[in-house]
């Protein structure tokens, strides 16, 4: 970092700061705010004259104008090295389970650490040698690294061409050892490592061809592979929103597609620009200019897309808390009642954490806790025409046609399965669509909502009129069409 390379903010809005500085800054380079005893890490996103906006990767409670601002002179990047494999990151490539190990089930803010392992030792096998007229990408040697061969690369960042002045005896080394010195046109001499910085918002360059994709890759899942193939080389996406299973068709490909590395990226974005807060919590209502939103975003990846395809439209609401991403704590009001509340970040993946620092709480107030005998880890599944054999579906239909009676076509639902789901205390629609799936496909209801409704009213005794959605004042029948030109 530069000496006296400083500046102090001006402006603060949730993570983006605006700083004034003296001395030169750089787009897309690392700063840190200045927090008491904690740097808070941060990008320079825009440069305007004297000020820049940053981007902070931590909570900003607690920052104010006047804050100190210090400034690295480094781009963001990422460290490349033997020991990436198996890792688990977050976006700015810390080891999340190391990480972990340090702070507990929740991350400290600004507590960083190395991507990789400075003291580990990796047996060194040079493959150039001294002499030898090299370029960013050529091969120095390699480590292995599990089953693979991971070869040292000249440096990407050296531009030009380079001549091999020294390289180290095959050996142990640490990542930051010197294993090789090259030189360039200029008579310039540098230290070669088994580790190096690459800038994330600069492209690669260091190829003499960029292949286009041409074999398919396996992933074994017979929908991609058959309907949405992606090729070796190649990327995809899996856009959904939260609960779709998103991560879990990224676990089954990591495991069972034909590769030998896969890179899982998850992204943990909070649908960007079209969330807003709202002072009533009770406020569902969708807007056209948040639909339009939303299609500008799915066009980014999908440019033929069109409104036409709209089937329905919803919205739902979230508490967020004031400078807090969790709150989880005893009750001030109400005894032995413990709140979990403002988690905005991905909550199925937080969920163990939660439960595990909830039993932490219990045990340090004194509660004792004891696991369940009889506790069942997985309720056994109903039955569902949709995966019976042929054979099974004639039995069942014999005992009762309503297996047979296909109520929600899209899903494959049966009368029978609603039935079922209504006497296991299902009485509203969306109970029923999450107890069986009835209403999830295609065509989102529109076409067995009704037919639900009156398999409720039938089951139930209740008139169509009392039949709602989700409970509460989310009816669908006010009254009939017959009445409609009495009250005109």
């Amino acid at each position: 970092m530069l000496e006296n390379n400083t500046g102090h903010i001006v402006g603060v809005n949730g993570n983006m700061l605006t700083v004034e500085f003296e001395t030169a800054v750089t787009q897309n380079e690392v700063a840190f705010a200045v927090l008491g005893d904690i740097r808070l890490k941060a990008e320079v996103i825009r440069v305007r004259g004297r000020r820049a906006d940053l981007q902070v990767y931590e909570n900003t409670a607690g920052l104010k104008i006047g804050d100190t601002v210090e400034f690295t002179n480094d781009l963001l990047s990422v460290e490349l090295g033997p020991g990436l494999l198996t890792q688990v990151y977050d976006g700015l490539q810390n080891p999340l389970n190391k990480l972990a190990e340090k702070s507990g089930f929740f991350l400290q803010r600004g507590l960083y650490m190395n991507a990789l392992d400075y003291e580990r030792q990796w047996e060194f096998t040079p493959l150039a040698k001294i002499g030898d007229r090299l370029t960013a990408g050529s091969y120095i040697g390699f480590v292995p690294e599990g089953i693979f061969k991971h070869y040292i690369m000249l440096p990407f960042l050296f531009r030009g061409t380079w001549e091999l002045v020294d390289i180290a005896a095959p050996g142990s080394y640490r990542l930051r050892d010197c294993i090789a010195k090259a030189k360039n046109e200029k008579g310039e001499i540098r230290e070669i490592t088994m580790v190096q910085k690459w800038p994330v918002k600069i492209p690669g360059s260091c190829y003499r061809e960029k292949l286009m994709p041409v074999n398919p890759l396996t992933t074994q899942q017979r929908i991609i592979d058959t309907f949405f193939p992606v090729a070796q080389g190649g990327t995809f996406c899996t856009p959904g929103p939260f609960g779709a299973g998103k991560t879990v068709l990224q676990h089954a490909i990591s495991q069972h597609a034909e590769a030998d590395v896969v890179i899982i990226a998850a992204c943990g974005e909070r649908a960007g620009e079209v969330v807003e807060i709202v002072g009533d919590k009770e406020e569902h209502s969708t807007t056209a200019e948040n639909r339009s939103a939303v299609f500008r975003q799915a066009r980014r990846m999908v440019p033929a897309v069109s409104e036409r395809d709209l089937i329905t439209g919803f919205s739902g609401s979230r508490p967020v808390m004031e400078g807090n991403d969790f709150y989880i704590a005893f009750s001030k009001k109400a005894e032995n009642l413990i709140q979990a509340a403002g988690i905005q970040s991905p909550g199925l993946t937080a969920s163990p954490a939660i439960a595990g620092y909830i039993c932490g709480l219990l045990r340090e107030n004194g509660v004792r806790l004891e696991e369940k005998a009889q506790f069942a880890s997985m309720l056994e599944p109903s039955v569902q025409i949709r995966r019976q054999s042929a054979e099974e579906a004639d039995r069942l239909h014999k005992e009762d046609p309503a297996w047979t009676n296909i109520i929600c076509r899209c899903e494959k639902i049966s009368e029978a399965e609603i039935v079922d789901a209504i006497r296991h205390g299902h009485t509203t629609l969306d109970g029923i669509k999450f107890y069986t799936r009835a209403g999830m496909g295609r065509c989102q209801g529109g076409f067995c909502s009704y037919k639900i409704l009156k398999i409720i009213a039938r089951e139930t005794g209740m008139s169509l009129e009392e039949a709602t959605k989700r409970g509460g004042n989310t009816g669908f029948i006010s009254g009939h069409l017959g009445d409609m030109g009495k009250r005109g």
